[in-house]
């Protein structure tokens, strides 16, 4: 994920995830179509046609003409989706813009619960649904990816500012479900100081190895979230 910043920066920051071998970017967007299009163009051309690259608007956009016609701008540049364009109670603005862009749109906070993914399965708006275990846990997680695996409809692992732990718990799911399609957002623990597992992470190729062992696969570094639970005065 590369959260909105200045172009140089947020191209900066591609670039160190590139070299790590990660090969799929989310681009944080939706505060202003001509600086975020500015920026998209900046990191296409920086990291070549072999990135995949999408954006995530946070529901920011408000005009759906304008929308559509950024998002086919987007297009010309290799955009593979868009996700949450607009603000979750504008279904209207989603079916009308879905029905104008090549492009799937990706589902999120419209996507909360069970219910919510049902509802917008039957709108037909979206392409892709986002799923969080730190939003859903284990049990309604797998409620919703078997909702959208009958519909015809592929999820996606999101991110909720997971440390390592639930970065952990992502990779598991991510591997266990045939309808998960799309590269899993487990790296944001990457953009973190520390960790409380006793082990890091491994990171291989760009691609997350998912750890072996009881659980998750992990171990906690008792010493370590001891100190991260102290309030300093």
């Amino acid at each position: 994920m590369v959260g909105i910043n200045s172009t140089a920066k947020m191209v900066e920051e591609c670039r160190r995830f590139w070299e790590m071998g990660i090969r799929a970017f989310k681009i944080k967007a939706g505060l202003d179509f001509a600086g975020d299009l500015e920026k998209f163009k900046a990191i296409r051309q920086e990291l070549g046609t072999d990135a995949l690259l999408y954006i995530d608007a946070n529901q920011g956009y408000k005009s759906t003409k304008k929308a559509v016609r950024f998002i086919r701008q987007l297009e010309e540049s290799g955009l593979a989706w868009v996700e949450e364009p607009f603000p979750v109670e504008n279904k209207r603005d989603r079916l009308e813009a879905s029905r104008a862009i090549s492009v799937p749109m990706m589902g999120d906070e419209s996507c909360m619960t069970p219910t919510s993914v049902a509802q917008e399965l039957a709108l037909g708006a979206l392409g892709i649904v986002l799923v969080k275990i730190a939003r859903t846990g284990f049990y309604k997680t797998k409620k919703i990816i078997y909702l959208c695996q009958e519909a015809g409809i592929p999820c996606m692992i999101g991110s909720q500012g997971d440390s390592s732990i639930g970065a952990a718990a992502s990779a598991h799911v991510a591997v266990a479900f045939r309808n998960i399609l799309f590269p899993a957002e487990v790296s944001y623990h990457l953009r973190m100081q520390g960790d409380l597992l006793k082990s890091p992470l491994s990171i291989c190729g760009g691609e997350l190895v998912v750890p072996e062992g009881p659980g998750l696969g992990v171990e906690i570094d008792e010493d370590a979230l001891k100190s991260y639970g102290r309030i300093e005065k």
